[in-house]
């Protein structure tokens, strides 16, 4: 079985490598993808929590893990910036499209869609003799 220490590092370790992969996908602009390794680094802190709260690890211990937590809450804080002002680019742009897809919706209920026989009549070619 895995010493509470051991475990304990293992799990910063898995946090400050997903912190890295967050960054790079918010650069990136992958939403989504920030999106999943913050629901993984929720679990893995979940279990760092019940590892750090408890009195499995030694004071010592305890007080090695700081500084890293520490340094992954400032990480994690840039990175909640970065998104928010992420986030604050695309609102414009995705108000505009609700307003396009509006417009179309409006303007297709004016002119009504062509109906299936009128698409299929469109489409028959006649060859004359």
């Amino acid at each position: 079985m895995e010493l509470p220490g051991k475990k304990c590092q293992r799990l910063l370790s898995a946090l400050e490598s997903l912190a890295t992969d967050e960054e790079a996908l918010l650069q990136a602009g992958d939403i989504e993808g920030v999106r999943d390794v913050q629901r993984r680094f929720e679990a893995i802190m979940v279990g760092l929590g019940e590892i750090i709260g408890g009195s499995a690890l030694s004071p010592a211990e305890k007080h090695a893990a700081l500084p890293r937590l520490e340094r992954l809450q400032l990480r994690r804080a840039a990175a909640a910036e970065n998104l928010g002002k992420q986030l604050a680019e695309m609102e414009p742009l995705l108000m505009k499209l609700d307003e396009a897809t509006y417009r179309l919706r409006a303007t297709r209920s004016a002119y009504g869609a062509p109906s299936d026989r009128q698409r299929a009549s469109s489409s028959k070619v006649s060859f004359s003799a």
